[in-house]
């Protein structure tokens, strides 16, 4: 499904939902028999006795992974827009400037999401939606005093320590800054970006003639 999505590909995602389901209960049936052998083992066997333990140890917390893939199943045809249009407020933390739920907003991205495929993406500076805010919105006590700003915008609505608050907060300053309104609000930070280009590797960026990757991502940001 997130290959489909992200390659904008025609995909059957009634379908591979369902497909979703099915293995996960295969697996969770694989998962039993793991158990059943692991839990009669008699110990004598000495070459597997650390793979044993090892197996032992780490099985309850992938049977939880799968526990949780199964149950977002039921949820993601919705979140991905099976029945209807979805569009999502994408939040840029950089969180080498801390906040309360990561770091300060610097860009914001919209993302539209139609059947599991992505129908429109596009990032902006957050103080180009801020610049567009006409009424006052009182900040809290301490952006105030602290940060010494008398209004409150979008790039500062992530002051609470809850993330659902913090979404509220950043769907109503979208809303009254540029008139879009969403269906939900995803927070990434710079950790995130880093974990992700680890795992597929240096991605080359050709408007700006860079390569990123893992340890140049942060500086080639700041750069740029």
């Amino acid at each position: 499904i997130l290959k489909g999505t992200l390659r904008e590909e025609d995909i059957n995602l009634e379908e591979s939902l369902s497909k979703i389901k099915i293995e996960t209960g295969d697996a969770f049936e694989n998962f039993s028999l793991a158990q059943n052998l692991l839990d009669n083992f008699s110990g004598q066997e000495p070459l597997l006795g650390s793979f044993i333990l090892r197996a032992k140890k780490e099985l309850p917390s992938w049977r939880f992974l799968l526990s949780q893939v199964q149950g977002g199943a039921g949820t993601l045809g919705e979140i991905l827009g099976s029945e209807e249009r979805k569009t999502y407020l994408l939040l840029f933390q950089n969180n080498m400037e801390l906040r309360p739920t990561g770091g300060f907003i610097g860009s914001y991205g919209i993302l539209n999401l139609d059947n599991g495929r992505i129908i429109d993406f596009k990032v902006h500076d957050v103080y180009d939606a801020d610049g567009k805010l006409t009424t006052h919105i009182e900040p809290p006590f301490a952006i105030r005093r602290f940060l010494g700003a008398p209004h409150w915008f979008l790039r500062d609505s992530n002051f609470a320590i809850d993330f659902p608050t913090n979404a509220e907060k950043a769907s109503m300053f979208l809303k009254l800054e540029i008139g879009e309104s969403v269906d939900g609000v995803i927070a990434v930070d710079t950790t995130f970006i880093k974990n992700i280009l680890e795992a597929i590797g240096p991605v080359a960026v050709n408007d700006y003639n860079q390569t990123v990757n893992k340890d140049n991502f942060y500086l080639l940001t700041q750069t740029h």
